[in-house]
């Protein structure tokens, strides 16, 4: 799961699942969500700097990659901070047992 190709592969078919969606469901709404969320950041740089579109398609799959690639680390370590109390409060509880 380090590998950082299996994490791109995996970051990749979660866009493509999201996007898969229908726009009522709560999948749909995700990607709209971050599909605008993207188009600002892209359109913020473009009013700094000079942005073509070859450029803006760059950017474009760079921030889907990076805003994902960042909820899934976010996702991650929340479930890590939440099994780890789980365990420790069952541990606790056994010993007093």
């Amino acid at each position: 799961m380090k590998f950082p190709l299996f994490q791109l592969a995996v970051v990749v078919a979660v866009i493509l699942f999201l996007q898969a969606g229908d726009d009522n469901s709560a999948r749909g709404q995700m990607f709209n969500g971050l599909d605008k969320l993207v188009e600002s950041t892209v359109g913020l740089l473009s009013a700094v700097f000079n942005v073509k579109s070859f450029t803006k398609s760059w950017l474009t799959t760079g921030f889907w990659i990076a805003y994902v690639y960042l909820a899934c680390l976010l996702i991650l370590s929340l479930l890590r901070l939440v099994i780890s109390k789980v365990v420790d409060f069952v541990g606790g509880v056994t010993c007093l047992a």
